[in-house]
């Protein structure tokens, strides 16, 4: 009986947070509906210009942003150009309750939208964040640190998109639209330098092949001889050396029919970010000359870490070694971090105009080849020391067939996706002087192994039947529904071992299949106020598939599969056009129910650290609000603003330790997050000049589940400026550029190794400037 009163008071009390919660949203719906439904009086300014329309494609078909019951920040080519994103860590940046990290200094981003992310590393493992590119998903972290060039244009879905876009989308889905062929000639180029010896081109050229093809070539090309760090052993680290290219092609087949054919190819050969060495252990329990990190092993935590901080003047890890420098870009590393990597791919998009519907079919496939070396993680000079060496190959293929249509009353698409990839890794961990001791005490193997070695090979197919449909149901009112069905199937084979050659195999040997069934939908009601402003409601649902811990693992039970996790979304929003649009206020209001979260929980046994992903079985859940802002008061001038807000908790977990969280913030999820920039532009007759100031903020936030003090991210602000000066006619531009003016420094990653007394930080770039000029021709 106590058991079931003490189960029904919990209930109660979850269903209580919920109602609250949900009632608090409601009331601010209520008051952002009120304002969008009310009309604003005329600016007075006469010299003030309306807003341009925004259209997007995120519901599989072309529609103004303004018409879309989804919050949606979307960035136009020209804002890329701009705000200087060339890749998708800096669209984040302007992006509200968005976080991408690193989480390796050579590449695989964590992708994470309102507090929904996989904290993992591991290639084999996507994010619950779909990455699109022109409808192409992609399968693997590894293949998302593509540069960004010759783009229509960038849309970012919040929230669940199980319906259209399928598994792993439970966070949202990132859209990147290249430029496509047209039947006019177009060009540019533009050219780069900068800070470090930095240099880049890039361009474009289209046009016609006759009267029914056209083409379009482009490329971008990025050259660096330096970087921002300084080793005592190598000396500066850094360099670029980046070259991608992109062929496109259509063909207008007849009147109802076209083909639209796209390769790509891509080498990445540079150095990637070094982390920076704090020590953890009390310098004074460590006699000088210690050589042996099993004595040192023994040593208590300085008093700054038990504090939750560092202090590297009092602070040493169990060698006796710190860096006192006080700087993150300067240290003793032995040995550089760099990334070696080819891609290639390519898609085919068929569409066939049927009068009453259209079919559609984009076939897709992606190859990547990666060798990586991690870097020295403790840098210290007199020890060779943890560096991570992977090498992965990720093959896939994908096919999606839709048909869609529109009457008086309905517009519908329905359709069929299937995909297939294969994900193969090998990672040697070299670290005789790091390893050998400590596995000889744990193990009494006798001898000093050469390295740890993990390698995988994981298959994955998927099948989906997906609808969607949107009802007029009078003037003002649509009424959303869709549903998807999904059937998936995933094997994984792999090992661990230790010693170069293998002599002790079969660490983690596993070689085993699961399968699963999932029915995700959305139903959802879109009102349209009498001057064109929309209130809109929804429950969404959304799942990302189970699967297999891909990292280092010394048991077999870390390789056991972890189960697939499903959210409900609960979600209120307004968009609006207001004073005579000059004016555009979006904004939503959002619950989520999460159940099973995916998440990354870590240890340490004997100075190794042991991690698996495994599910949450308690209920999480987040609450929040996204406003987008876009404001033109007067000819010239636009104002751009965004704030996300976040209240995050994960339901209790044990970790690795067998401890339990409780009361834990996700990861990766600070609670506030805002972005606004101006622009002002002005003629000079033959020439037009611009300023352009932007300012992002991120809030406190840790980077594990565990909320570990160590991992913690104070908050920080980051100032971007350019100033231009282009011809009236648009044929040149000439720019001055600046990121991160302020040169503010915070923490991308952070994680370490306790008993070894040694814990590594990942900063971001520093300040970076330059000048580009670009010309277009026509």
């Amino acid at each position: 009986m106590n058991l079931r009163l003490d189960k029904e008071t919990s209930t109660n009390h979850s269903l209580k947070t919920f109602f609250v919660k949900f009632l608090g949203l409601g009331l601010s719906v209520g008051l952002l509906a009120l304002a969008a439904g009310l009309q604003t009086p005329a600016m007075a300014q006469e010299d003030r210009a309306v807003l341009e329309e925004v259209v997007i494609t995120a519901q599989k078909r072309t529609q103004s942003l303004q018409d879309v019951g989804i919050a949606v920040n979307a960035f136009t080519g020209e804002n890329l150009r701009e705000y200087r994103m060339s890749n998708a860590k800096d669209v984040a940046d302007y992006t509200p309750n968005v976080d991408i990290k690193s989480t390796l200094t050579v590449g695989n981003p964590n992708v994470t939208i309102r507090g929904v992310g996989l904290n993992d590393f591991n290639a084999n493992n996507s994010p619950p964040a779909g990455v699109y590119v022109d409808e192409v998903f992609l399968t693997s972290t590894s293949m998302m640190s593509f540069q960004l060039f010759d783009l229509e244009r960038v849309e970012v879905l919040k929230g669940p998109q199980g319906t259209l876009y399928g598994r792993n989308t439970t966070a949202g889905a990132m859209n990147f639209i290249t430029k496509k062929p047209t039947q006019q000639f177009d060009a540019y180029t533009a050219l780069t330098g900068g800070n470090w010896g930095h240099f880049e081109a890039e361009g474009a050229v289209g046009g016609p092949i006759g009267d029914s093809t056209a083409y379009r070539l482009s490329g971008k090309t990025i050259q660096r001889s330096g970087g921002p760090y300084t080793s005592s052993v190598f000396g500066e680290h850094g360099e670029i050396d980046v070259k991608t290219a992109r062929a496109q092609l259509t063909w207008d087949i007849d009147d109802d029919r076209s083909l639209e054919l796209s390769i790509h190819g891509d080498t990445d050969k540079s150095d990637g970010a070094l982390y920076a060495s704090y020590g953890t252990k009390d310098a004074t329990m460590i006699p000088a000359g210690v050589t042996e990190p099993i004595t040192g092993v023994l040593a208590p935590n300085c008093a700054a870490v038990d504090a939750g901080g560092f202090d590297p003047q009092n602070c040493v890890d169990v060698w006796g070694y710190s860096d006192t420098d006080g700087d993150p870009y300067r240290g003793d590393w032995q040995f550089p971090s760099m990334i070696d990597r080819a891609g290639f791919g390519g898609r085919a998009t068929f569409t066939w105009d049927l009068g009453e519907s259209t079919l559609t079919s984009v076939t897709g496939y992606e190859n990547l080849d990666r060798d990586a070396d991690d870097g020295d993680s403790t840098g210290n000079p007199t020890r060779n020391q943890f560096h991570l060496r992977p090498a992965n190959n990720v093959e896939q293929i994908s096919q999606e067939i839709r048909l869609s249509g529109a009457s008086d009353k309905v517009d519908w698409v329905g359709g069929v996706f299937y995909s297939d990839d294969t994900v193969e890794e090998w990672a040697n961990i070299e670290s005789p002087d790091l390893f050998g001791p400590v596995l000889d005490f744990l193990f009494g193997l006798g001898f000093v192994p050469e390295d740890l070695r993990t390698q995988y090979k994981q298959d994955t197919s998927a099948l989906a039947l997906f609808g969607h449909t949107e009802w007029a149901l009078d003037d003002q009112w649509n009424l959303i529904f869709g549903l998807r069905y999904t059937d998936e199937e995933r094997k994984f084979v792999g090992d661990s071992a230790i010693g170069r050659p293998i002599l002790v195999p079969g660490l983690s040997a596993i070689d085993q299949k699961i399968s699963e069934t999932n029915v995700s939908g959305k139903v959802g009601l879109e009102y349209f106020t009498q001057n064109d402003s929309m209130v809109y409601g929804s429950v969404s649902t959304g799942f990302k598939s189970g699967g297999f811990f891909g990292g280092l693992a010394l048991d077999a039970s870390e390789r056991l599969p972890y189960d697939k996790e499903t959210i409900t979304a609960y979600e209120f929003g307004v968009k609006s056009r207001l004073a005579d649009n000059t004016l555009q206020f979006n904004a939503a209001v959002f619950y989520y129910d999460y159940e099973d979260m995916q998440q990354f929980v870590e240890t340490n046994v004997g100075g190794i650290q042991i991690a698996k992903l495994d599910n949450i079985p308690d209920a999480s859940s987040v609450t929040g609000i996204d406003i987008d802002l876009w404001w033109r008061p007067t000819d010239g001038l636009d104002i751009r603003g965004g704030l996300g807000i976040l209240d995050s908790e994960l339901g209790d977990f044990k970790d690795l330790a067998g401890v339990t969280q409780s009361g834990k913030e996700m990861a990766n999820a600070p609670g506030t997050s805002a972005s606004v920039s101006a622009r002002y532009e002005w003629d000079l007759g033959n020439n037009v000049a611009s300023a352009l100031v932007g300012v992002n903020h991120t809030g406190d936030m840790f980077r594990n589940a565990q909320n570990n003090p160590l991992t913690k991210v104070d908050s920080y602000t980051l100032v971007d400026g350019r100033l231009a000066l282009a011809s009236a006619d648009g044929g040149w531009e000439v720019a001055l550029w600046a990121k991160n003016l302020t040169d503010e420094e915070y923490v991308v990653e952070s994680f370490g190794d306790d008993s070894l007394g040694s814990w590594t930080r990942l900063f971001n770039t520093p300040r970076t400037y330059g000048i580009s000029g670009t010309w277009y021709w026509q």
